[in-house]
């Protein structure tokens, strides 16, 4: 949607008139760089505003706690003059898009958490993986996690000190989800161990030798190759899109993606208008995990399957539809 759409809104006028008058402009451009339809903007702005006024009677400020009351206390009870949003999940997804805003400022107020010797660790080990590894947040995210629990599990409450770490305690953490996960997740759970086993070692905190202890999860040659498509599924799955509507249009434009070009789904859904060259016919994919995008031709065909359609056509015109659409 253009900026001027956004700063006509009436849900913006409405936010402005409430305490947090000064973060109207800043939500209003965060939505829009969203890229949410006219409508749901001006419901999210509705929804901030429904929320401010309900502070400022309140006398309250904006905290996790305030949040959960206006979502499970006020909002089912609402008799508030006006348009209001009763749907709590239309609330909730609305709101969580103003404390983005209101945590970049600095206006939300977090929860005190005591921190503990395990938080310090995984504050430690993070700096870590990203200064040292360069790993993605998604990978970091996961590890810190990992790690979490086998520090919680070890040390329980008390100071970590590394040196008591034991091997039989590493493969007893490891070998424990051997019942409850794939191997895939088990050799993802391995992995995280063995990074933080590598970062003390970096450290010189650590026993010698501890990354040995580490099991590693029986994978069976080809056992994780996922089951594809056969030709009459992948026509089967392109005719069931509506292509009369902007929405099936768009679904199926994503689904020859995924079919034709081979993308993941992560890369289909961060795709937006400027990757497309329209003139060479070249779908420019943002960098990912690996920090380092692609550029594939729209006119490429799957391989073995000379009868397949090619992704070019659908993806320019359902690209051609978001920008009438946001152009209105």
């Amino acid at each position: 949607m253009g900026s001027k759409a956004v700063v006509l809104a009436l849900g913006l006028d409405e936010l402005r008139a409430t305490g947090f008058r000064e973060f109207a402009e800043s939500l209003a451009e965060h939505l829009a760089r969203r890229h949410l339809g006219r409508v749901t903007v001006e419901t999210y702005l509705r929804v901030a505003g429904h929320f401010a006024r309900w502070l400022d009677r309140r006398g309250d400020v904006a905290s996790v706690r305030s949040v959960h009351a206006f979502l499970s206390g006020h909002l089912p009870r609402c008799q508030c003059a006006g348009r209001v949003t009763h749907s709590r999940i239309i609330a909730r997804a609305a709101l969580g898009h103003l404390v983005v805003v209101l945590r970049r400022a600095g206006h939300f107020a977090e929860p005190q958490v005591p921190r503990t010797p395990v938080d310090v660790e995984i504050d430690r080990f993070d700096a870590y993986m990203d200064d040292v590894c360069g790993l993605a947040a998604s990978t970091r995210r996961r590890r810190r996690f990992d790690v979490r629990r086998l520090l919680e599990a070890v040390f329980r409450e008390g100071p970590v000190d590394s040196q008591w770490l034991r091997a039989d305690q590493v493969r007893e953490f490891v070998a424990s989800h051997g019942d409850r996960c794939s191997p895939g997740t088990l050799g993802v759970i391995a992995g995280s161990v063995r990074s933080y086993l590598r970062f003390l070692r970096l450290e010189e905190r650590g026993p010698e030798g501890l990354e040995g202890a580490v099991p590693r999860a029986a994978c069976w040659r080809l056992s994780t190759v996922p089951v594809h498509l056969d030709d009459d599924q992948v026509r089967r799955l392109l005719a069931s899109f509506d292509k009369s509507s902007r929405r099936g249009r768009r679904d199926r434009a994503m689904a020859l993606c995924m079919v034709v070009l081979g993308l993941r789904a992560a890369e289909v859904a961060a795709l937006r208008v400027h990757d497309v060259d329209w003139r060479a016919g070249v779908l420019r994919i943002p960098p990912t995990k690996t920090h380092r995008g692609r550029a594939l031709r729209t006119t490429a065909r799957v391989a073995r399957r000379p009868g397949a359609p090619s992704c070019g056509p659908p993806v320019a015109a359902s690209q051609q539809a978001t920008r009438a659409r946001d152009s209105c």
